[in-house]
């Protein structure tokens, strides 16, 4: 549980950490991420998209579950995207349980 707006912004920066390392997001895209899920706030749901590795349709979405969660358009769907976001997602579940 998110206890203070240092420990949110920690998590974020957690969430696109994740997404660097298993979804190829850029890293130079991490502080436009940040300014988005600070305008939206904890209250709305965030369908941030990415792209990276997942292609134009690569997106995280913040709020609109348990956990954070990465997916991509399904017409981009192939066996080894899907197996990079089954990958993320699960380190996604696992953040959010700490």
């Amino acid at each position: 549980m998110i206890n203070s707006a240092n420990e949110s912004k920690l998590r974020l920066h957690q969430v696109w950490d994740i997404l660097v390392k298993h979804i190829g997001a850029s890293e130079g895209g991490r502080k436009a991420f940040l300014a988005c899920a600070a305008e939206y706030g904890c209250e709305r749901t965030l369908e941030y998209r990415f792209m990276g590795t997942l292609g134009f349709g690569g997106k995280v979405w913040l709020n609109n579950g348990p956990h954070p969660y990465v997916n991509c358009y399904r017409e981009d769907e192939a066996p080894g995207r899907l197996k990079l976001m089954e990958i993320a997602n699960e380190e996604l579940k696992l953040l959010s349980a700490q």
